[in-house]
């Protein structure tokens, strides 16, 4: 069966109104196309819609079964045309970002109030996670925006929108015995404390280590560098962590005499897809 749309909506105005005249107005066509249009979808289907009398129109029970699904029908629409108009609208809608838990505290976060407060109209949802479940939310369409940890081999579906660079560091407490500068050989003869193998972060610590020939076997590993951070400050070992995240903490930073290479964050979208105009008010603001 195709019927098409325009006779569902003729006869959904008719239902709404009672009245052919009165959906001819609203739909600005003659009466006369309204009364076939409702011949050819009864046709068309088979059974009558209206039981007609000279004042006015009733639903048939087959009638008023149709009209409740066009109902939610045709508010589905409606609200599907009001949040497609607001995606348009520079100063109102919704961004749904993913992020790393590191990147959303220290870098996201303050970027966010800085739009919210000059757009207070513009709402942001944070989803949080690795870089890899955040890129794959980004490759799935289910978010406009990832925050994320660059690796050399970024998906090429990916747009690189901003780009910035960051050091990692070893950390301990200040009170730890340690020298201030050691090779990397050295600093694994300390307890280690890293993040978990799930993330960009711990990848990077392992190459590091490998390029030099050196084995390393973590005390702890954790999936959240706050809680490393705090356990570095409580002398418990050496934590491999981002320089952002140090700031106003306690902690000594253990030098290397190895090079460590610098790492990039960014801000993804998909490259195919344009950002919405609130995605490019959100950009233009960072």
């Amino acid at each position: 069966m195709n019927i098409s749309l325009e006779l569902y909506k003729i006869f959904y105005t008719v239902a709404k109104n009672e009245s052919f005249s009165k959906a001819a107005q609203e739909l600005y066509i003659s009466q006369s196309a309204v009364s076939q249009s409702i011949k050819n979808l009864e046709h068309n289907l088979g059974f009558p819609l209206f039981i007609r009398t000279t004042k006015q129109v009733s639903l048939t029970i087959d009638g008023s079964i149709l009209f409740t699904y066009l109902e939610e029908v045709f508010n589905i629409l409606k609200n599907a045309e009001e949040k497609l108009k607001m995606r348009q609208d520079k100063y109102n809608g919704k961004l749904i970002f993913a992020s790393t838990d590191t990147l959303c505290k220290y870098v996201l976060l303050s970027k966010i109030k800085k739009v919210t407060q000059k757009y207070p109209n513009i709402k942001i949802k944070i989803i949080n996670g690795t870089s890899i479940e955040c890129m794959n939310l980004l490759q799935n369409s289910e978010v406009d925006f990832a925050l994320v940890n660059l690796s050399k081999n970024i998906n090429t579906k990916f747009k690189i929108e901003k780009k910035y660079t960051f050091n990692d560091v070893f950390v301990t407490s200040k009170d730890f015995n340690i020298k201030d500068k050691l090779t990397l050989k050295e600093i694994a003869e300390y307890p280690l404390m890293t993040l978990d193998n799930k993330s960009i972060t711990r990848k990077f610590l392992d190459d590091l280590f490998l390029k030099n020939n050196i084995d390393i076997n973590p005390e702890i590993e954790l999936q959240n560098i706050d809680l490393l951070i705090d356990m570095a400050e409580m002398g418990l070992g050496i934590s491999f962590v981002p320089d952002l995240s140090i700031k106003g903490r306690n902690l000594k930073i253990i030098y290397t005499q190895e090079k460590i290479q610098k790492r990039e964050y960014g801000i993804l979208s998909l490259k195919n897809i344009p950002s919405t105009p609130v995605g490019q008010t959100f950009l233009e603001l960072l």
